[in-house]
């Protein structure tokens, strides 16, 4: 991250801080540090984040579900089962790394120079743990401070955020289709299949429960709005890497990509895999020399992705977007996503 996305991360957690120089360390990951021979990483503020973190979501629990009768004893409409539950669900990695995802800071990481993009599994839900902890320290542990902070984060948890209403309205201040979904079921477990109807893309999610089916499915289309609006990657544990190439190549008219494999044999050196991707469209062959064809591939995917992207504004020659795609450009997409109220 740089000093000037000190500002936006500020703006988006509801928090100004007085030592900016805790935030900066919040997003360093400790294999960015190992490689200087520093400590100075997100380690200790992640181990303070995640302590706060469980009274903050504690006391927001509390809140929703007790009270304390005429008589001064305390009740509560869920019994402790449920809280747990619901505590677990809202504090684990997995749902902080998904909340960092969506507020779009995952991208201000500060990786360690092995990072090769999609391939390489971060740790954002650590990172969001952290934060909480630059905020508790930089407050000198106003509670407040800190509970404003965690909500903010986890207003953007799956559980708690309803997709289906936010994906409509983005839809509907785009002037596109809104996404028609449906449902159907095999051995008890639900798949949701959401139509995209302006760029002719279906995303599946299966679940359990149909309405979480529902809500990811409508996450999913939410992602890939922002993939070409906001023109940044999204990370591969949500979409797959080809997956979300597919959908830019299909909003821009492009040919489906080409991936070509061919093997290199060192003298000194285990056999490696050359993944070679490319665009009928585009001019250029992006590949990558990995010992495993999977992390060749991805590799170099990743990096035929992130030239697409960015090819909106810095390379018009390549662009060829369907004439009725021409109104969704430059709507500020993110701008108006993040000044929504969704408390």
């Amino acid at each position: 991250m740089l000093k000037g996305d000190i500002p936006q991360i500020e703006e988006t957690i509801g928090y100004h801080f007085k030592n900016p120089k805790l935030l900066e360390q919040a997003f360093v990951k400790p294999s960015m540090t190992e490689l200087k021979g520093e400590c100075r990483n997100y380690e200790i503020l992640e181990f303070i984040g995640d302590s706060v973190l469980g009274f903050a979501v504690v006391k927001k629990l509390a809140r929703c579900y007790c009270h304390t009768t005429y008589t001064g004893e305390l009740v509560s409409s869920h019994n402790e089962g449920i809280l747990t539950k619901d505590k677990i669900s809202l504090i684990r990695n997995t749902t902080l790394a998904h909340c960092l995802t969506m507020l779009g800071l995952d991208k201000l990481i500060v990786r360690g120079y092995g990072h090769l993009g999609a391939d390489h599994k971060t740790k954002e839900g650590d990172v969001a743990e952290s934060i909480i902890g630059a905020v508790a320290v930089d407050s000198n542990w106003d509670i407040d401070a800190i509970c404003s902070v965690v909500d903010k984060i986890l207003r953007m948890a799956p559980e708690k955020t309803d997709f289906v209403k936010i994906t409509e309205e983005v839809c509907r201040n785009l002037e596109i289709q809104e996404p028609r979904y449906n449902l159907t079921q095999e051995n008890g477990i639900y798949e949701c299949t959401a139509l995209v109807p302006n760029y002719n893309v279906c995303l599946k999610v299966k679940n359990e429960d149909p309405n979480i089916a529902k809500l990811y499915a409508a996450r999913d289309v939410f992602l890939y709005l922002r993939l070409i609006q906001n023109s940044k990657p999204i990370d591969e544990s949500f979409i797959p890497v080809l997956d979300q190439i597919r959908f830019v190549c299909n909003y821009y008219g492009y040919s489906a990509p080409t991936i070509k494999y061919s093997k290199h044999n060192g003298t000194d050196s285990p056999a490696k895999t050359i993944c070679e991707a490319s665009v009928k469209e585009i001019d250029r062959i992006f590949s990558a020399q990995e010992e495993s064809q999977k992390q060749a591939r991805n590799t170099a995917l990743w990096a035929l992705l992130c030239f697409l992207i960015k090819a909106d504004d810095t390379r018009n020659e390549y662009k060829k977007a369907p004439a009725e795609n021409e109104s969704i450009r430059g709507q500020g997409l993110l701008k108006y996503i993040l000044s929504l109220q969704l408390d």
